[in-house]
């Protein structure tokens, strides 16, 4: 089972290769990244309590980088947090998403990040939906994007702010 999912990953990322060391969360469980040709992915691992030790559990959690249209639609959303301006959103976004909403998280962004970059791509499948850190003058935010199937024009934006949930 393991063997195939590890087969699947190799042919989605190319060579996988460590980028560091174990991060133990105690003497039977931890995690890793593995950096492949394309993406990287996040291992995580617990061992039962054997002679020899034997995986009882395994997780992992595969990224691919975004495509050009989602790293687009990222940059003119970071973009937006400087500046919020409702036509500029409404021609991001697909006709069917909640401007509304998403007019009040724009502006949010801009209250409590400021100006906001891309800092770093955190998860995605590479196409349709992706984590970025946008990182302001104030502070920072997780932001889950989802493409319109067309892949051109957003559906949602879902931003988190570490620390204020």
């Amino acid at each position: 089972r393991w063997q195939q999912k590890l087969e699947q990953l190799r042919q989605e990322h190319g060579q996988l290769n460590p980028d560091g060391g174990l991060i133990a969360e105690s003497g039977l469980r931890g995690r890793w990244r593995m950096v492949g040709e394309r993406g990287w992915c996040w291992v995580w691992i617990s061992l039962a309590p054997t002679t020899p030790p034997l995986i009882q559990d395994m997780d992992i959690q595969a990224t691919l980088p975004p495509s050009p249209a989602m790293r687009t639609a990222a940059e003119e959303l970071a973009a937006l947090t400087a500046r919020p301006a409702r036509n500029a959103l409404e021609r991001l976004f697909e006709h069917s998403a909640d401007f509304d909403s998403m007019w009040d998280r724009v502006q949010l962004a801009n209250i409590l990040c400021g100006p906001c970059t891309i800092h770093d791509v955190l998860s995605g499948d590479g196409a349709h939906q992706a984590v970025f850190r946008f990182t302001g003058s104030k502070g920072s935010a997780d932001v889950r994007l989802v493409l319109a199937e067309n892949g051109d024009k957003l559906l949602d934006a879902d931003f988190c702010w570490p620390g204020l949930e």
